[in-house]
């Protein structure tokens, strides 16, 4: 029985290492220990049939670079929505 909880708890210890997680588009798994990450790479078959490819160290996906569009006057989304939303109101007056 001893043997047996040993044998749990190395399992345990083993597996949670392990992190799982998505950001909208890719499904990665992260290693805390080692500091690893495998992003799924989609066969155009069954979701079983995907293989996890190592990513080499330093490498940063190009789409999440940045999570803010910024065009190139360096002026946030937001910015030129509020801009639009004033001139729709200074139009309307």
């Amino acid at each position: 029985m001893r043997v047996l909880i040993l044998f749990l708890l190395f399992c345990n210890y083993i597996n949670a290492a392990w992190v799982m997680f998505y950001d909208g588009e890719d499904t990665y798994i992260y290693n805390n220990v080692s500091g690893d990450i495998y992003i799924r790479h989609k066969k155009g078959g069954k979701n079983y049939e995907d293989v996890f490819i190592k990513m080499p160290s330093g490498v940063i996906p190009n789409n999440n670079i940045n999570k803010k569009d910024i065009n190139e006057n360096n002026t946030l989304p937001q910015d030129i929505l509020l801009d639009r939303l004033q001139n729709i109101q200074n139009d309307s007056k």
